[in-house]
């Protein structure tokens, strides 16, 4: 495997000196800019792991093996699209210098896919969703993969066992602490998926719907299923006949609760809910709310409490 491509300061100084238009060269060498580049280029310290990940959660696992043994950049912001995200600039000078770029695959990093595949020509990219051993499921309507697959955590095992092999051989002499991260990791998320199902357990099994089917991993983890889908594809807004089917729905199958997303439309919700009391909560699938030291099973507690409370009220 060739060396990654790097880009030293004198480098960018000439190219931002050459170049062919005034306001780019100006802001190319201001004294602030070129203190960002020198940040973001800077080699990382001696025996730390540079690592590059589309989505927080993929932080969130990584972190658990790494356990600050290394820096890990995440692509796509706070409340951002993986579906429609473009790279910055310093994204791509990040992916540049990375060791090990993870993200899920095409169906949920659109944009960012055609990038990863041609990056992967020079460097370490692991496409996730292809890792042998994933539990996959299919998304209803489409058919296609269901990208959501940190939502189950075998499947977060998984990943994070992918990245410890991968680790392991990239850094052989720190192969026995990741090893034990991993084991770490392990145990506590098999301690705490049985807290998790005696929780979801004592829930009524009430009939509740989704916004679109982005929770399927969760549910079939723990034997659940929602009763209504509003949309099949976020991006696309119901016509006539879809609104009254689903009315139609609401009316007969009464859903106690509506789970939602970042990327849930409260306009939408409105019409197809056309007045009928619900229950909304928006669970927090990217990791966007959680605290600053919060690792991966953290994502995962917040979804089982969030999914419970909400079926468990009396408040409609």
């Amino acid at each position: 495997m060739q060396a990654a491509p790097t880009i030293t300061c004198l480098q960018w100084y000439i190219i931002a000196f050459n170049s062919p238009t005034k306001r780019v060269r100006k802001t190319m060498l201001r004294p602030h800019f070129m203190l960002t580049l020198i940040l973001l280029i800077a080699p990382p310290a001696l025996g730390q792991v540079n690592l590059v990940v589309s989505i927080t959660p993929l932080r969130l696992i990584a972190e658990g093996i790494l356990d600050g043994h290394g820096n890990t950049r995440v692509l796509v912001p706070v409340s951002g699209s993986p579906h429609h995200y473009t790279m910055t600039p310093s994204d791509r000078l990040a992916l540049a210098s990375a060791d090990l770029i993870l993200y899920v695959g095409e169906q949920l990093e659109t944009e960012l896919h055609g990038v990863m595949r041609n990056l992967a020509r020079n460097q370490q990219v692991v496409e996730l969703s292809t890792l042998p051993g994933l539990f996959r499921r299919q998304l209803e309507g489409s058919g296609t993969l269901d990208p959501h697959i940190w939502l189950d955590d075998r499947n977060g095992l998984v990943i994070a066992a992918a990245l410890r092999d991968i680790l392991s051989e990239r850094f052989p002499d720190r192969a026995s602490t990741w090893q034990e991260n991993y084991w770490r990791l392990e145990q506590q998320l098999l301690a705490d998926e049985v807290r998790w199902r005696d929780e979801l357990d004592s829930v009524p099994g009430q009939s509740y719907a989704v916004y679109h089917d982005a929770i399927g991993y969760f549910e079939s983890r723990f034997a659940r299923s929602h009763s209504i889908v509003l949309l099949e594809n976020p991006e696309l807004q119901p016509g006539i006949r879809q609104i009254m089917q689903i009315r139609k729905a609401i009316t007969e199958l009464r859903p106690v609760c509506l789970f939602t997303d970042v990327t849930s439309r409260q306009n939408t919700v409105d019409t197809l809910f056309d007045d009928t009391p619900v229950r909304q909560v928006q669970l927090d699938l990217l990791g966007d709310r959680l605290e600053a030291g919060a690792g991966y099973p953290q994502l995962l507690d917040n979804l089982v409490t969030d999914f419970s409370d909400c079926l468990r009220g009396d408040d409609i």
